[in-house]
Protein backbone atom coordinates (compact mmCIF):
# COMPACT_ATOMS: atom_id res chain seq x y z
CA UNK A 1 0.00 0.00 0.00
CA UNK A 2 1.40 3.44 -0.51
CA UNK A 3 -0.16 6.72 0.08
CA UNK A 4 -0.32 9.55 -2.29
CA UNK A 5 -1.26 12.83 -0.06
CA UNK A 6 -4.84 11.62 1.09
CA UNK A 7 -5.55 8.82 -1.29
CA UNK A 8 -4.69 4.92 -0.53
CA UNK A 9 -2.63 3.06 -3.55
CA UNK A 10 -3.52 -0.22 -2.93
CA UNK A 11 -1.38 -2.76 -5.34
CA UNK A 12 -1.58 -6.45 -5.09
CA UNK A 13 0.26 -9.34 -7.42
CA UNK A 14 -1.71 -12.69 -7.20
CA UNK A 15 0.30 -15.10 -9.31
CA UNK A 16 0.51 -13.38 -12.90
CA UNK A 17 -2.43 -10.69 -12.02
CA UNK A 18 -2.69 -7.44 -11.03
CA UNK A 19 -5.24 -6.33 -8.67
CA UNK A 20 -5.22 -2.32 -8.36
CA UNK A 21 -6.87 -0.46 -5.64
CA UNK A 22 -7.49 2.90 -5.28
CA UNK A 23 -9.37 5.22 -2.45
CA UNK A 24 -10.60 8.29 -3.65
CA UNK A 25 -12.51 10.19 -0.85
CA UNK A 26 -15.18 7.78 -0.17
CA UNK A 27 -15.03 6.30 -3.42
CA UNK A 28 -13.39 2.67 -4.31
CA UNK A 29 -11.79 1.79 -7.72
CA UNK A 30 -10.31 -1.45 -8.98
CA UNK A 31 -8.74 -2.38 -11.49
CA UNK A 32 -7.87 -6.11 -12.01
CA UNK A 33 -5.54 -7.30 -15.36
CA UNK A 34 -6.36 -11.19 -16.36
CA UNK A 35 -3.81 -12.12 -19.58
CA UNK A 36 -4.56 -9.16 -21.47
CA UNK A 37 -7.84 -8.39 -20.36
CA UNK A 38 -8.50 -5.02 -17.83
CA UNK A 39 -11.18 -5.36 -15.61
CA UNK A 40 -12.39 -1.90 -13.92
CA UNK A 41 -15.03 -1.81 -10.88
CA UNK A 42 -15.92 1.43 -9.01
CA UNK A 43 -18.42 2.33 -6.50
CA UNK A 44 -20.01 5.30 -7.04
CA UNK A 45 -22.04 5.85 -3.83
CA UNK A 46 -24.46 2.48 -3.72
CA UNK A 47 -23.89 1.94 -7.48
CA UNK A 48 -21.36 -0.86 -9.05
CA UNK A 49 -19.75 0.72 -12.17
CA UNK A 50 -18.11 -2.54 -13.93
CA UNK A 51 -15.96 -2.30 -17.16
CA UNK A 52 -13.80 -4.67 -18.80
CA UNK A 53 -12.10 -5.53 -22.15
CA UNK A 54 -12.32 -8.55 -23.90
CA UNK A 55 -10.23 -8.43 -26.92
CA UNK A 56 -11.37 -4.89 -28.42
CA UNK A 57 -14.73 -4.79 -26.74
CA UNK A 58 -15.64 -2.56 -23.50
CA UNK A 59 -18.21 -4.81 -21.10
CA UNK A 60 -20.06 -2.63 -18.62
CA UNK A 61 -21.99 -3.53 -15.72
CA UNK A 62 -23.72 -1.20 -13.28
CA UNK A 63 -26.00 -2.08 -10.49
CA UNK A 64 -28.93 0.17 -9.76
CA UNK A 65 -30.77 -0.99 -6.49
CA UNK A 66 -31.30 -4.61 -7.21
CA UNK A 67 -30.93 -4.37 -11.22
CA UNK A 68 -28.06 -5.10 -13.21
CA UNK A 69 -27.51 -2.93 -15.84
CA UNK A 70 -24.93 -4.34 -18.22
CA UNK A 71 -23.38 -2.43 -21.74
CA UNK A 72 -21.28 -3.86 -24.39
CA UNK A 73 -19.76 -2.63 -27.76
CA UNK A 74 -19.79 -4.97 -30.42
CA UNK A 75 -17.73 -3.19 -32.90
CA UNK A 76 -18.75 0.53 -33.16
CA UNK A 77 -22.32 -0.46 -31.57
CA UNK A 78 -23.61 -0.75 -27.97
CA UNK A 79 -25.27 -3.41 -26.79
CA UNK A 80 -27.31 -2.52 -23.44
CA UNK A 81 -28.17 -5.54 -21.38
CA UNK A 82 -30.25 -5.45 -18.16
CA UNK A 83 -32.01 -7.97 -15.35
CA UNK A 84 -35.17 -7.09 -14.65
CA UNK A 85 -36.38 -9.69 -12.06
CA UNK A 86 -35.31 -13.50 -14.03
CA UNK A 87 -35.56 -11.70 -17.33
CA UNK A 88 -32.74 -10.18 -19.31
CA UNK A 89 -33.70 -7.34 -21.20
CA UNK A 90 -31.51 -5.21 -23.47
CA UNK A 91 -31.94 -1.69 -22.40
CA UNK A 92 -30.47 1.85 -21.08
CA UNK A 93 -32.35 3.78 -18.87
CA UNK A 94 -32.47 7.67 -20.31
CA UNK A 95 -33.87 9.96 -17.82
CA UNK A 96 -37.07 8.31 -16.49
CA UNK A 97 -37.93 6.05 -19.91
CA UNK A 98 -35.94 2.81 -20.78
CA UNK A 99 -34.17 2.44 -23.94
CA UNK A 100 -33.78 -1.15 -24.87
CA UNK A 101 -31.23 -0.96 -28.35
CA UNK A 102 -30.72 -4.46 -29.90
CA UNK A 103 -28.54 -4.57 -33.27
CA UNK A 104 -29.63 -7.40 -35.39
CA UNK A 105 -27.16 -7.75 -38.60
CA UNK A 106 -27.03 -3.81 -39.59
CA UNK A 107 -30.37 -2.76 -38.54
CA UNK A 108 -31.08 -1.26 -35.14
CA UNK A 109 -34.25 -2.26 -33.37
CA UNK A 110 -34.94 -0.06 -30.35
CA UNK A 111 -37.73 -0.71 -27.64
CA UNK A 112 -38.74 1.93 -25.37
CA UNK A 113 -41.41 2.10 -22.35
CA UNK A 114 -43.49 4.78 -22.17
CA UNK A 115 -45.77 4.05 -18.71
CA UNK A 116 -46.74 0.83 -19.66
CA UNK A 117 -46.24 0.82 -23.13
CA UNK A 118 -43.93 -0.61 -25.26
CA UNK A 119 -42.48 1.30 -28.35
CA UNK A 120 -40.50 0.14 -31.03
CA UNK A 121 -38.18 1.49 -33.06
CA UNK A 122 -35.76 0.47 -35.88
CA UNK A 123 -33.94 2.68 -38.30
CA UNK A 124 -33.48 1.87 -41.68
CA UNK A 125 -31.02 3.84 -43.58
CA UNK A 126 -31.16 7.01 -42.24
CA UNK A 127 -34.71 6.94 -41.06
CA UNK A 128 -36.32 5.91 -38.18
CA UNK A 129 -39.34 3.52 -38.33
CA UNK A 130 -41.05 2.25 -35.20
CA UNK A 131 -41.17 -1.15 -35.82
CA UNK A 132 -39.80 -4.78 -35.29
CA UNK A 133 -39.09 -8.21 -37.40
CA UNK A 134 -40.67 -11.23 -37.04
CA UNK A 135 -39.42 -13.27 -39.38
CA UNK A 136 -38.77 -11.67 -42.88
CA UNK A 137 -41.80 -9.32 -42.33
CA UNK A 138 -41.63 -5.73 -40.68
CA UNK A 139 -44.20 -5.45 -37.96
CA UNK A 140 -44.48 -1.83 -36.72
CA UNK A 141 -45.96 -1.01 -33.34
CA UNK A 142 -46.56 2.48 -32.07
CA UNK A 143 -48.32 3.47 -28.74
CA UNK A 144 -50.99 6.98 -29.40
CA UNK A 145 -52.83 7.63 -25.96
CA UNK A 146 -54.52 4.14 -24.58
CA UNK A 147 -54.55 2.71 -28.46
CA UNK A 148 -52.31 0.65 -30.10
CA UNK A 149 -50.84 0.97 -33.79
CA UNK A 150 -49.71 -1.94 -35.14
CA UNK A 151 -48.15 -1.77 -39.03
CA UNK A 152 -46.63 -4.86 -41.08
CA UNK A 153 -44.81 -4.82 -44.24
CA UNK A 154 -46.04 -7.56 -46.61
CA UNK A 155 -44.23 -6.84 -49.69
CA UNK A 156 -44.39 -3.57 -50.72
CA UNK A 157 -47.53 -3.51 -49.16
CA UNK A 158 -48.43 -1.56 -45.60
CA UNK A 159 -50.70 -3.42 -42.84
CA UNK A 160 -52.02 -1.42 -40.17
CA UNK A 161 -53.93 -3.10 -37.31
CA UNK A 162 -54.89 -1.04 -33.68
CA UNK A 163 -56.67 -2.51 -30.74
CA UNK A 164 -59.79 -0.30 -29.62
CA UNK A 165 -60.96 -1.85 -26.64
CA UNK A 166 -60.19 -5.60 -26.55
CA UNK A 167 -60.81 -5.47 -30.10
CA UNK A 168 -58.27 -5.92 -33.44
CA UNK A 169 -59.02 -4.29 -36.47
CA UNK A 170 -56.85 -4.20 -39.43
CA UNK A 171 -55.71 -0.75 -40.57
CA UNK A 172 -53.49 1.10 -42.50
CA UNK A 173 -53.77 5.48 -41.56
CA UNK A 174 -53.53 7.83 -44.23
CA UNK A 175 -52.98 10.61 -41.87
CA UNK A 176 -55.42 12.31 -39.57
CA UNK A 177 -58.07 14.58 -40.81
CA UNK A 178 -59.23 16.95 -37.69
CA UNK A 179 -60.25 14.93 -35.34
CA UNK A 180 -61.46 12.05 -38.21
CA UNK A 181 -58.83 8.59 -38.89
CA UNK A 182 -58.51 7.43 -42.47
CA UNK A 183 -58.17 4.12 -42.56
CA UNK A 184 -57.09 2.27 -45.82
CA UNK A 185 -56.04 -2.16 -45.95
CA UNK A 186 -54.90 -4.01 -48.56
CA UNK A 187 -56.37 -7.25 -49.45
CA UNK A 188 -54.73 -9.04 -51.89
CA UNK A 189 -54.46 -6.04 -55.00
CA UNK A 190 -57.21 -4.57 -53.86
CA UNK A 191 -57.94 -1.76 -51.71
CA UNK A 192 -60.07 -1.34 -48.64
CA UNK A 193 -60.69 2.15 -47.12
CA UNK A 194 -62.77 2.35 -43.86
CA UNK A 195 -63.27 5.84 -42.15
CA UNK A 196 -64.74 6.65 -38.94
CA UNK A 197 -66.88 9.64 -39.04
CA UNK A 198 -68.36 10.67 -35.47
CA UNK A 199 -69.70 7.26 -34.29
CA UNK A 200 -70.42 5.45 -37.58
CA UNK A 201 -68.46 3.92 -39.72
CA UNK A 202 -67.75 4.52 -43.64
CA UNK A 203 -66.65 1.66 -45.43
CA UNK A 204 -65.35 1.53 -49.10
CA UNK A 205 -63.63 -0.87 -50.79
CA UNK A 206 -62.62 -0.72 -54.91
CA UNK A 207 -63.99 -3.66 -56.82
CA UNK A 208 -62.01 -3.44 -60.43
CA UNK A 209 -62.24 0.17 -61.25
CA UNK A 210 -65.63 0.98 -59.02
CA UNK A 211 -66.30 1.66 -55.91
CA UNK A 212 -68.52 -0.24 -53.36
CA UNK A 213 -69.02 2.06 -49.96
CA UNK A 214 -70.63 0.56 -47.05
CA UNK A 215 -71.68 2.69 -43.69
CA UNK A 216 -73.23 1.10 -40.09
CA UNK A 217 -76.13 3.26 -39.04
CA UNK A 218 -76.76 1.50 -35.57
CA UNK A 219 -76.28 -1.84 -35.57
CA UNK A 220 -77.16 -2.44 -39.43
CA UNK A 221 -74.85 -2.16 -42.63
CA UNK A 222 -75.63 -1.07 -45.48
CA UNK A 223 -73.73 -1.18 -48.76
CA UNK A 224 -74.20 2.45 -50.73
CA UNK A 225 -72.30 3.58 -53.79
CA UNK A 226 -72.04 7.15 -54.44
CA UNK A 227 -72.84 8.83 -57.79
CA UNK A 228 -71.65 12.69 -58.09
CA UNK A 229 -73.19 13.79 -54.62
CA UNK A 230 -75.52 11.39 -53.96
CA UNK A 231 -75.80 8.05 -52.21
Amino acid sequence: MAVHGSQWRVMVVHGSQWQVMAVHGSQWQVMVVHGSQWRVMAVHGSQWQVMAVHGSQWQVMVVHGSQWRVMAVHGSQWQVMAVHGSQWQVMVVHGSQWRVMAVHGSQWQVMAVHGSQWQVMAVHGSQWQVMAVHGSQWQVMAAHGSQWQVMAAHGSQWQVMAVHGSQWQVMAVHGIHGSQWQVMAVHGSQWQVMAAHGSQWQVMAAHGSQWQVMAVHGSQWQVMAVHGSQW
